[in-house]
């Protein structure tokens, strides 16, 4: 999905932020790629 859990983060904490529009940006390691806002939809829709 173009996002990355980092080492000091719980993937709790990091699945409730990656899908907020206010922290998502941070996690985007797609640097290559222009960046665009993942929908809950979305990440649902590839789990």
């Amino acid at each position: 999905m173009g996002f990355k859990c980092p080492e000091r983060k719980g993937v709790a904490d990091f699945l409730k932020e990656v899908t907020s529009k206010k922290d998502h940006m941070q996690y985007w390691t797609h640097r290559n790629e222009r960046y665009r806002f993942i929908t809950v939809k979305e990440f649902t829709e590839a789990f």
